[in-house]
């Protein structure tokens, strides 16, 4: 559905946005380090023997337009050496050591030969507080390792077309929420991406991808220092945020993924007018 060269490409990209961005935002020069530290990490496990998802084309978009996303039913489980080998990198991208190195290790070797991917599964196992450790760094080795993963799935089914087989604000991959979204330069098209996978998909423009509200007068957004690029959609019904990238007043196309890291700042400008930050609220 996809091969590695469009893979391969889509991460010399990142790379050549990154260098861009830390040349325009020096201060957000260690943010921007460690995206692309973990994007090298996720580029040097690629093919690792897991996820994998068997399915031909045909039978995705068959199962697409039954109204089913491509993991429900399948739930995504890997091989423990691979969660391993990706552990043990993070810990050395974060500079993690001495005892809080020494137990996330021991989280590792004590899982079972298959890993679930469930997210309230696995992040149980990483759960600082009930372990003693530091819950920022516990919560995040676990939120990596299970985004990678997700992430190495998604990139199987890169050449489907969503627009086609689709029609949910749900991932179409592995049924996940929005985190993000961007304006297509040139169409205006609307493509949410999950807040997991990072797969993107289309959706209507006046539509909430959290409640279903279609209602004009209870849908509206902001921008943020009269900046045009970067906006915040809200819903009125379900006091919800959509941060929104236009890439037709940016004159590019975007990586909603590394847009979304540096635009935290619209997360607190929402948050400080009263909507709820989509998924932490689920």
């Amino acid at each position: 559905m996809t091969d590695k060269s469009m893979v391969a490409d889509n991460f010399l990209e990142i790379k050549g946005i990154v260098e861009h961005y830390k040349g325009v935002k020096p201060q957000l020069t260690e943010l921007l380090d460690l995206f692309s530290k973990i994007n090298e990490l996720r580029r040097k496990h690629a093919d690792e023997p897991a996820p994998a998802l068997v399915m031909t084309p045909e039978a995705a978009v068959a199962k697409l337009n039954s109204g089913k996303y491509l993991l429900e039913g399948a739930p995504l489980s890997v091989n423990k050496q691979a969660v391993e080998k990706i552990g043990n990198d993070l810990l050395d991208i974060l500079g993690v050591d001495g005892q809080m190195a020494q137990q996330l290790k021991e989280i590792f070797s004590g899982l079972p030969s298959q890993v679930s991917m469930d997210l309230a599964e696995l992040m149980g196992r990483f759960d600082g507080d009930k372990k003693g450790l530091n819950p920022n760094t516990a919560n995040y080795v676990g939120w990596q390792i299970i985004k990678i993963f997700h992430q190495n799935l998604a990139d199987k089914f890169k050449g489907l077309d969503y627009q086609a087989c689709w029609t949910k604000s749900t991932c179409p991959v592995c049924g996940g929420i929005p985190k993000i979204s961007r304006l297509q330069k040139g169409t205006g098209k609307r493509l949410l991406a999950c807040y997991l996978c990072w797969t993107e998909w289309p959706v209507a423009r006046l539509v909430c991808p959290y409640c279903g509200n279609t209602a004009q007068d209870k849908l509206s957004y902001f921008y943020a220092d009269g900046n045009k690029v970067y906006r915040v959609d809200v819903c009125h019904d379900c006091r919800k945020y959509l941060k929104t990238i236009d890439e037709r007043s940016m004159g590019r196309e975007v990586v909603l993924e590394l847009e979304d890291a540096i635009t935290y700042h619209l997360d607190t400008l929402a948050i400080n007018e009263g909507y709820q930050n989509p998924v932490f609220s689920q």
